[in-house]
């Protein structure tokens, strides 16, 4: 029998990195291998706040390179939450049936009785 386990992985390098504020989410098939990390397209108030952090953080050059607009593709997340939702949304649409979408952590670290399941594809 096949294993239709695919871990989610949650994470954000707040704190580790100046201004980093994201979260980001990692979807990784039952061979482990990454799918990569989940976009979203931006909303305008999340270009605007990108866009305020941005000019305290650049020069105008800069700025302008980096200048965020309504509908940019971005990996991150203001919340872990947003991240979650959006990465199971995403599963859902090209997981096969019978698939799970676990919490990659509990699936490295914690019993097969403990681990967080996100979504169940019928």
């Amino acid at each position: 029998m096949t294993d239709n386990t695919w871990t989610l992985d949650i994470y954000s390098w707040e704190g580790m990195s100046i201004g980093a504020t994201h979260y980001y989410a990692e979807i990784r098939d039952p061979d482990f291998r990454s799918k990569g990390n989940v976009k979203h397209k931006m909303t305008i108030a999340e270009a605007t706040a990108v866009n305020k952090k941005n000019r305290r953080m650049y020069n105008d050059e800069l700025y302008e390179l980096y200048m965020a607009t309504p509908g940019d593709e971005t990996e991150g997340f203001d919340t872990k939450e947003d991240a979650i939702t959006e990465a199971v949304k995403q599963w859902l649409e090209y997981a096969p049936a019978g698939s799970k979408l676990i919490d990659h952590k509990d699936k490295m670290y914690k019993s097969k009785n403990d681990v967080r399941v996100y979504a169940v594809k019928p």
